[in-house]
C-alpha cells in the first residue's frame, strides 16, 4: 500500500474531525480514523517482532496500516475514561473493563510515539501534548519569553493565600490547575474560574484547611478576550466581546459562545512571534491562546490549551480552521511550524 494515510486519533462524536474529514475526501487523501471510545470493539492494533524485524500496524477488518503507510498523525481528542463502564456491571467485571481500557491506551499511545520515532509528522506528538498541558509551565514559558501574565500564586498555605488576596485589592480569581471537569462512574462534576473576596476567603476557611494546591491569580481588566488559533505556521486571532454579554464577563465560557460577538483580530507583530515560540517551546503543531487586552491595550497571556476546540470560531467567523488543519495534515512539508 503506498504511503499517504492521515491518522486521526480522536473519539467520537467529535465535529472537528468531521469538517477535516470532508476535506480529505474532497481531496482524494485516504485516511483512517481511530476512535478509543470503541477500541474494544475494533480495529487491532498490532506489534510483532520475527526475528530482527519488528512491525507496528492496525488491522481493521480487510484493512492493514502500517507506520509506512502514514503520511501524518493527528492526534485530536482521544479519550480513555472509565466511564465508558457499564454501571451495572459487577465489581469485578468492572475491574476487567478497566483493565482493558488501560491496555488499550498502552498500545495506542505506543503507537503514536514510535509514529514520531519513525519521522511521521504527527500533531501535535503525545510527549508534547503531556508537558503543554501543566498551566504553571505554560505561565513560567509564557513570561520568560515575554508575554504579561496575571500575578499568580499557587499554594497550599492559608496565609500566604490570604495576603496575595489582600495585596490585590482584596479580590482573587481562583482557577483549575488540571482538568476543570472530575468523574467518578457515570456522575461528575466542573469546577470553574471564580472571584472571591477576601471575606468570602476568611469566613470560609475561618474553620477548614487549605487542603489542596490553589490556583490564585489578580483580576484582570479587560476591553476584550482573544482565542489564538496556532496550526502549524498559521495564525488565526479572534477577538471575543466578553464584556459585551453578562455572563462572559469573568470567564466566557460560561456563556453561550453565539451570544458573545467575535471578530477577526488583528495582532501586533511581536505578539505574533512570541506565540509562535511559545508552541515552538512545547514542540506543538496546534495550540489554542487565551488571552485578554486590557483598556490601556495591554496583551495578557492567560493559558495555552494544546488540543483545545475551535470549530465554533469557524462558524461565526468564517476563518478557514478546518481547511488549515487538513492542510498541515496532508503538506506538513508546506504548514509545519519549524
Amino acid at each position: 500500500m503506498a504511503k499517504g494515510f492521515v491518522l486521526i486519533v480522536s473519539s467520537k462524536p467529535d465535529p472537528h474531525v468531521d469538517k477535516v474529514v470532508k476535506y480529505l475526501r474532497a481531496w482524494s487523501i485516504p485516511f483512517y480514523k481511530l476512535e478509543t471510545n470503541n477500541l474494544i470493539k475494533s480495529p487491532d492494533i498490532r506489534f510483532s517482532k520475527i526475528n530482527k524485524t519488528s512491525h507496528y500496524s492496525i488491522f481493521d477488518k480487510e484493512l492493514e496500516i502500517s507506520l509506512s503507510d502514514i503520511r501524518s498523525v493527528w492526534f485530536r481528542k482521544p479519550y480513555f475514561g472509565y466511564d465508558m463502564i457499564n454501571n451495572e456491571l459487577k465489581v469485578q467485571q468492572a475491574l476487567s473493563e478497566r483493565y482493558k481500557i488501560d491496555e488499550f491506551r498502552q498500545v495506542c499511545n505506543t503507537l503514536l510515539i514510535k509514529a514520531e520515532e519513525n519521522g511521521i509528522f504527527v500533531v501535535s506528538p503525545y510527549n508534547a501534548l503531556n508537558k503543554a498541558k501543566y498551566k504553571i509551565l505554560q505561565l513560567d514559558k509564557a513570561f520568560n519569553i515575554g508575554l504579561s501574565i496575571p500575578d499568580t500564586l499557587v499554594s497550599t498555605r492559608y496565609d500566604e493565600i490570604e495576603k496575595f488576596c489582600s495585596d490585590h485589592d482584596g479580590q482573587m480569581i481562583i482557577k483549575v490547575l488540571g482538568k476543570p471537569e472530575v468523574t467518578y462512574g457515570k456522575k461528575s462534576i466542573t469546577f470553574q474560574t471564580y472571584l472571591v473576596s477576601i471575606d468570602k476567603f476568611r469566613e470560609y476557611y475561618k474553620k477548614r484547611e487549605v487542603d489542596y494546591p490553589f490556583l490564585v491569580q489578580e483580576k484582570i481588566e479587560k476591553s476584550l478576550e482573544l482565542r489564538i488559533t496556532i496550526i502549524g505556521n498559521q495564525i488565526f486571532p479572534c477577538a471575543i466581546y466578553s464584556q459585551e454579554n453578562k455572563n462572559a464577563k469573568l470567564d466566557w465560557t460560561k456563556a453561550n459562545p453565539f451570544d458573545i460577538p467575535h471578530k477577526e483580530y488583528k495582532l501586533p507583530k511581536d505578539i505574533i512571534k512570541k506565540c509562535f515560540n511559545l508552541c515552538k517551546h512545547f514542540k506543538l503543531q496546534f495550540g489554542a491562546i487565551d488571552m485578554a487586552v486590557t483598556p490601556e491595550g495591554k496583551y495578557v497571556f492567560f493559558e495555552i490549551n494544546p488540543n483545545g476546540q475551535y470549530l465554533w470560531i469557524e462558524h461565526l467567523t468564517k476563518l478557514p480552521l478546518s481547511e488549515a488543519m487538513s492542510n498541515l495534515l496532508v503538506y506538513p512539508e508546506r504548514y509545519a511550524l519549524k
